[in-house]
């Protein structure tokens, strides 16, 4: 088990100078996770401006702790069983913006 690198490319994907993106009303930051992973392999995630952690979207197959009813500012994606990543892949965390 090893864990992973990761990097925020939200000023990549956004035209608003790094800050979330917005989808559907909901702040949005994006993540680039490093390729090189296997099955249970982790990385660790802590959004810039997201402190509420609502939902995670992986391009691959991950999992992770979340608890609807807890207030998360940082997750842990774990690679599900048979995930090898060739290729870096992308991360999008869904939360509640910093009010500061």
């Amino acid at each position: 088990m090893a864990t992973l690198s990761v990097s925020n490319i939200t000023s990549n994907v956004t035209t608003d100078n790094g800050q979330p993106g917005n989808f559907f009303g909901q702040p949005v930051e994006f993540f680039r996770v490093a390729s090189g992973g296997a099955s249970a392999d982790t990385v660790a995630i802590t959004p810039r401006f997201i402190r509420n952690i609502k939902t995670v979207m992986s391009e691959l197959g991950t999992t992770n702790a979340l608890v609807a009813s807890n207030s998360a500012s940082s997750v842990t994606l774990t690679l599900s069983t048979g995930t090898v990543t060739a290729a870096g892949f992308d991360v999008w965390i869904f939360g509640q913006r910093d009010p500061g």
